[in-house]
C-alpha cells in the first residue's frame, strides 16, 4: 500500500510584496489614472517641511517692499532737504534691493519645499495632479516681465539717472515688478520641484488594473502613467 506523500510546507514569507495600486474605475479623460493610496507601511518617510513658514516670509518681504516704496514716496513730498534725500538714497540703493533679493529667495525656497511635499502626496495619495508645466511656464513669463519692468524703472528719465529724478510712477513700476519677480521665482521652483519628486517617488510609473468591458468580452486591462 502506497503511503501518500506529505503535503509540501508553504514557502517562508520573503517579506512584503511590492505594492501595485489597483484602479478603482475607468480613468478620467487624459493620461491620469485613479489608484488606491499606497499603504503607510510601504511608503518612505515623508519629506520634512511644507514651506509654510517660507511662504509667510515671502509675503512679509512683499509687504515690506510696498512699505519701503510708500516711505520713499512720502520723502518725495514737501521741500527737499539733505536729510530727506539721504534717507531716500539709502532706502532706494540698500534697503529695497536687499528686500527684493530676500523675497525672491524666500519665494523660491517656499516653492521648493511645497513642491517636494506635494510631489510626495501626488505619488502616494493620488492627490494633487499638478500641471507642472503650467507653473513653470507662467512663472517664467512673470520672471521675464518683472525683470524687464524692474530694469526699465531704472532707465534714466530725461537723461537724469540720479535718485532725485525718480518720481512716483517709477516707484510704482519698480515695486510692482519686484512683486512679480518674487511670484515668478516661487512658481518656477514649485513646478520643477514637484515634477522632480513626483517622478522620484514613481508618480509617472504607476501601473494598475481596471475593468475592461465591451459587447464581446469582459476582462481586465493593464494601464499606467509613464
Amino acid at each position: 500500500m502506497n503511503t501518500p506523500a506529505p503535503a509540501a510546507a508553504p514557502a517562508p514569507s520573503q517579506g512584503p510584496r511590492p505594492y501595485t495600486p489597483v484602479l478603482l474605475g475607468p480613468p478620467p479623460a487624459g493620461p491620469t489614472l485613479l489608484f488606491e493610496p499606497v499603504p503607510m507601511d510601504l511608503r518612505p518617510p515623508p519629506p520634512t517641511g511644507k514651506g509654510t513658514g517660507l511662504i509667510i516670509g515671502a509675503a512679509i518681504a512683499g509687504a515690506v517692499n510696498v512699505g519701503l516704496a510708500a516711505a520713499r514716496f512720502g520723502l518725495l513730498l514737501g521741500d527737499p532737504t539733505d536729510a530727506r534725500e539721504a534717507a531716500r538714497f539709502y532706502l532706494t540703493t540698500i534697503a529695497t534691493p536687499i528686500d527684493v533679493v530676500a523675497g525672491v529667495g524666500l519665494a523660491a525656497g517656499a516653492g521648493y519645499l511645497r513642491g517636494r511635499w506635494d510631489g510626495y502626496r501626488s505619488a502616494y495619495d493620488g492627490q494633487l495632479r499638478v500641471r507642472h508645466g503650467a507653473f513653470v511656464q507662467s512663472g517664467a513669463v512673470l520672471l521675464v516681465i518683472g525683470a524687464v519692468g524692474y530694469a526699465m524703472a531704472w532707465v534714466p528719465w530725461d537723461r537724469d539717472a540720479s535718485i532725485a529724478a525718480r518720481g512716483g510712477g517709477t516707484l510704482l513700476a519698480e515695486t510692482a515688478s519686484s512683486l512679480v519677480i518674487m511670484g515668478g521665482a516661487g512658481l518656477i521652483a514649485y513646478g520643477l520641484t514637484w515634477r522632480k519628486f513626483a517622478e522620484r517617488h514613481g508618480y509617472f510609473r504607476r501601473i494598475g488594473l481596471r475593468p475592461a468591458m465591451s459587447p464581446s468580452h469582459v476582462g481586465l486591462s493593464l494601464a499606467g502613467r509613464f
